[in-house]
């Protein structure tokens, strides 16, 4: 089905509203990008919003934030997807406090629930991959074949710079789009999206403490309109089926443990977005801010509740307490450059004060995971211990509880990064991205600085 269902689009609306509910809009004559991660359960029509992103900015690779402390990428679907991490991460806090209506235990790890599915929307055709016939049909004729035949032909092996090469299918692309942008070392969306189709959304470190992937099973998709000339929700239909997840089918192995391709339905939506740039206008210029909510937000200070407050999730399932959808019902923060909003230059550095530190940054992350090894597991991170270490580890919670012990060890690679090697490793789907010059590159920058939790 290339069109949403009614039920769909009455999701779309109450992620609209409360986006407006947010008040957190672009400047006049600006657009931006929405993307929102939802629940739903086959025993309601209600949704449960999780996390909602808007942005359409990345910082280029001469200003990586190298202890974390910043995203490096502001794209709406990146945002969204952090805020869905920090979402799944504290729910396992809420499911030891008073149970969940999503997800459950399971001996020493947690899963969702049976019947619920998790659904991604975003505003338009996401960057990459996805985008590139959506994006010519759009496009004057003489400046699409100037830009096309102006480049040179794409290496093998290297990824493409944002839109360069359009007509090619298939190949990594990086962000931004715009020629005259500085170079980044960001991943399109259409290729991020690709990859959560095999390795899931829960991430790293969700990954230690859910037992395999958790996928997304439909994308929803706005500003997609049937058009006079060409059949173009049919086209980018296609385009997206492949690009965010069809073109990694028979390059995958499909026995790889709890790890394994899962294409998402795609669908699109007429319901517009007031800030679209469809909306507002083709004329309109990006938002340099970026909006992050996460639902259901714990405090970052909150003590662990005591072992006698625990309760049975066993029978536990959603109400309709469970899809209340508000702003009250989460932390909204609103990034500008990868920071946030209002925060001096000087109050950036003092990263041990998590209210200069945006909510979707590595090292907030890191310090909520470090939280749910503490509280939930009775582990803990060492505080030297950086991101990329900690990510890397594994470990088994069972192993540590059984023993009795409170410090975390350092063993050979989880099989969330075995499964990650498959797809990014040498002669994988997703080399291209991970030769040895980028790679070393990232890994120096980025993940190689100690930063303490």
């Amino acid at each position: 089905m290339n069109q949403s269902s009614p039920s769909d689009d009455d999701h779309i609306s109450l992620i609209h509203t409360l986006y407006s509910q947010l008040k957190v809009y672009p400047q006049p004559s600006q657009y931006t990008v929405l993307t929102a991660f939802y629940l739903t359960s086959s025993a309601s029509s209600e949704c449960k919003i999780i996390s909602l992103g808007t942005g359409t900015k990345c910082l280029p690779k001469c200003r990586l934030p190298v202890r974390g402390e910043a995203v490096h990428d502001s794209h709406a679907e990146v945002v969204a997807h952090r805020g869905a991490i920090r979402w799944i991460l504290e729910e396992i806090i809420r499911e030891r406090v008073q149970g969940s209506g999503w997800i459950e235990r399971h001996a020493d790890t947690y899963r969702f629930r049976e019947r619920i599915q998790i659904h991604m929307y975003v505003s338009t055709v996401p960057c990459g991959d996805a985008s590139t016939r959506f994006l010519a049909a759009s496009q004057d004729p003489k400046m699409a074949f100037l830009k096309d035949s102006a480049v040179m032909a794409h290496i093998e092996g290297i990824p493409a710079r944002g839109r360069d090469n359009y007509h090619l299918f298939n190949i990594l692309r990086t962000k931004p789009g715009r020629a005259d942008s500085p170079p980044t070392l960001s991943l399109s969306c259409s290729d991020k999206i690709a990859s959560w189709s095999w390795l899931g959304i829960q991430g790293a470190f969700g990954a230690k403490l859910f037992e395999g992937g958790t996928y997304i099973q439909k994308i929803i998709i706005g500003e997609v309109l049937p058009s006079r000339d060409v059949d173009l929700i049919k086209i980018v239909k296609e385009d997206c089926e492949r690009a965010l997840g069809g073109r990694l089918e028979g390059l995958l192995p499909t026995d790889q443990g709890p790890y394994s391709l899962h294409k998402p339905v795609i669908a699109f939506t007429p319901v517009p977005f007031i800030h679209s740039r469809l909306v507002v206008g083709l004329t309109s210029t990006s938002s340099n801010e970026s909006l992050c909510w996460h639902a259901d937000s714990i405090p970052p200070h909150t003590p662990p509740p005591p072992p006698q407050t625990l309760l049975s999730s066993s029978s536990f399932f959603p109400d309709s307490d469970h899809f209340r959808n508000s702003p009250s019902n989460g932390t909204v923060q609103v990034l500008i450059n990868g920071y946030k909003r209002g925060i001096s230059p000087k109050h950036r550095q003092k990263m041990q004060n998590s209210k200069f530190i945006p909510q979707v940054s590595k090292l907030s992350i890191l310090r909520l995971y470090a939280r749910v090894c503490k509280d939930v597991y009775g582990v803990e991170i060492p505080s030297t211990q950086s991101y990329h270490e900690t990510k890397t580890d594994f470990h088994d919670f069972s192993d540590h509880q059984s023993a009795n012990a409170n410090v975390l060890s350092t063993q050979p690679v989880s099989a969330y990064h075995e499964a990650k090697i498959l797809l990014k490793g040498p002669s994988a789907p997703f080399s291209a991205w991970w030769d040895e010059s980028a790679r070393s590159l990232v890994l120096d920058t980025r993940d190689l600085t100690t930063k303490k939790i």
